[in-house]
């Protein structure tokens, strides 16, 4: 049963991808907006986490 998981296992299964955005930050750690718009500055990029099972599930003796 084990090997027909991995078998039919799907990349989604094990990692998540997607897009984030966070605040640019000045050198003190201030955000930093923009002078056309006084909003603050904005970064965007994408990102991957895996899922994955560290303990083995197998046994040697």
């Amino acid at each position: 049963m084990e090997y027909m998981k991995i078998a039919f296992a799907d990349i989604t299964d094990y990692v998540e991808f997607g897009q984030k955005e966070e605040d640019v930050l000045g050198l003190e750690g201030d955000p930093a907006f923009d002078p056309d718009t006084g909003e603050t500055k904005k970064y965007k990029y994408q990102h991957w986490t895996g899922h994955f099972n560290l303990e083995p599930t197998w046994s040697a003796t």
